[in-house]
């Protein structure tokens, strides 16, 4: 099953920001998150985000030193963020 996958204007914006080849990987990354994101032995690096809030539980793919975080929600992936690993998590 491969799921809808919606890209906030802030994330797409800040993916512009990055080196070609780091683009390429997320994209990539993004594309087989699509794809295995609930099967049993995915091999992407998804875990959920400690200490957000309780009505939208947000997840996090790691792409090297960057995150891709999420919500999941209706068969839909929502991308909220993608930044540097130090950047991820500020103001969530």
């Amino acid at each position: 099953m491969s799921y809808k996958v919606r890209i906030h204007p802030k994330a797409i914006k800040e993916l512009g920001w990055f080196p070609d080849e780091i683009q390429e990987k997320i994209k990539k990354k993004i594309r087989a998150l699509s794809k295995e994101f609930m099967k049993p032995k995915s091999r992407l690096d998804v875990k959920k985000v400690k200490g957000s809030r309780k009505e939208i539980q947000l997840y996090r793919l790691r792409v090297g030193d960057y995150r891709i975080v999420f919500e999941f929600a209706d068969d839909v992936i929502w991308i909220a963020r993608i930044s540097h690993r130090r950047d991820s998590y500020r103001g969530l």
